[in-house]
């Protein structure tokens, strides 16, 4: 009977689990508790080092899987982990997503960033539930929501919109509502 070799261990092995939990479901909603410890150190590490202690999963770099490649640069790469350890969550690209509109008044706007576009779409993810959605227009007081909050957020959207038509549709009352979304 073979038996087989040592798996990773210390920040390689953390490394590659941080990996599979960002990869799936669980990653994008931070919710299985394994996930947790993992997340946790990924997140003490310097955005600037991420890439380089994501690779120090053995099957990330230099595998001759250039999709595997690309996906850790996208997760070492995009925006937003959080708390939770998620990359890519709506309030994260309501961050980033934030346009000038002068006068310090913004909007959010509703393409959804490069590097989260390709992370959501990976194959070597499982994240279809868990993708963002835009509710609303993005010149009056569109943002992003968690799909599992869309159906509140559109209410609130609705709500706001006709607050801001009461309002004489003022583009500070867009800014705040671009605000409490966050």
């Amino acid at each position: 009977m073979s038996s087989l070799p040592p798996g990773p261990s210390g920040d390689a092995a953390t490394a590659c689990e941080v990996i599979l939990c960002l990869a799936g479901s669980a990653g994008a909603g931070g919710r299985v508790s394994q996930c947790v410890p993992p997340i946790r150190k990924y997140l003490t590490v310097k955005p600037w080092r991420r890439l380089n202690f994501l690779k120090l999963c053995p099957k990330t770099s230099g595998q001759g899987d250039a999709r595997m490649d690309r996906l850790v640069e996208i997760m070492a790469r995009a925006p937003g982990a959080d708390d939770e350890g998620r990359i890519c969550s709506a309030s994260a690209i309501n961050t980033v997503n934030r346009r000038p509109l002068g006068d310090g008044e913004f909007y959010i706007a509703d393409d959804m960033p490069g590097d989260c576009a390709e992370y959501y779409a990976h194959e070597y993810t499982d994240l279809e539930e868990s993708v963002p959605v835009y509710i609303g227009e993005p010149l009056d007081g569109g943002f992003w929501s968690e799909p599992d909050e869309a159906s509140a957020a559109q209410a609130r959207y609705e709500a706001g919109r006709e607050e801001r038509r009461r309002n004489g549709g003022r583009r500070d009352q867009l800014q705040q509502s671009a605000y409490s979304t966050l």
